[in-house]
C-alpha cells in the first residue's frame, strides 16, 4: 500500500508543479495511463481499508464491555494501531449504523426568586454581584 500511494503522490506532485497547461499537453500518454491506474488502485485500497476498519469497529462493539461511541472508539482504534481522525471514525460508524443515540440531559432545577429573610441582625451576610 505504501509504495502505491507514494508512487501516486510523487506523480501527482511532479505534474502539479507543471501547471494546468503542462499537465495535459506535455504529458506522454503512457504517463497519463499510469496516473489513472494508480488513482484507481489508491481508491480501491482506501475502500478496502475502510471496510477493514469498519469490521474492527464491529468486533470491538461486539463485546459489551467495549460498546463505545465514536470518541472512545477513536482511542480504541489508536491503541490497535489505526491512526485515523475521529471525524473519519464518526463517518465510518454513521455509514455502518453503529453510532450510539445521543443522551438527553435532565433539566436542572434553578433557584428562582429566592428571598432571604433574616430574623436578627448579622444572621445572613450577603452580597449581590452584578456582571456587566
Amino acid at each position: 500500500m505504501a509504495s502505491i500511494c507514494q508512487t501516486y503522490y510523487s506523480w501527482k506532485k511532479k505534474f502539479e508543479s507543471m501547471g494546468e497547461a503542462g499537465f495535459h499537453h506535455d504529458m506522454n500518454p503512457e504517463h497519463l495511463k499510469e496516473i489513472r491506474r494508480l488513482e484507481k488502485e489508491k481508491d480501491s485500497i482506501i475502500e478496502g481499508s475502510n471496510m477493514e476498519v469498519t469490521d474492527k469497529i464491529k468486533g470491538i462493539q461486539g463485546d459489551p464491555d467495549t460498546n463505545y461511541g465514536y470518541r472512545k472508539m477513536y482511542f480504541a482504534l489508536m491503541m490497535l494501531g489505526y491512526y485515523i481522525n475521529y471525524k473519519k471514525v464518526y463517518r465510518l460508524m454513521k455509514e455502518a449504523y453503529l453510532l450510539k443515540p445521543w443522551h438527553k440531559r435532565a433539566d436542572r432545577a434553578y433557584a428562582q426568586y429566592s428571598m432571604v429573610t433574616p430574623r436578627e441582625p448579622l444572621e445572613v451576610l450577603e452580597m449581590d454581584i452584578k456582571y456587566i
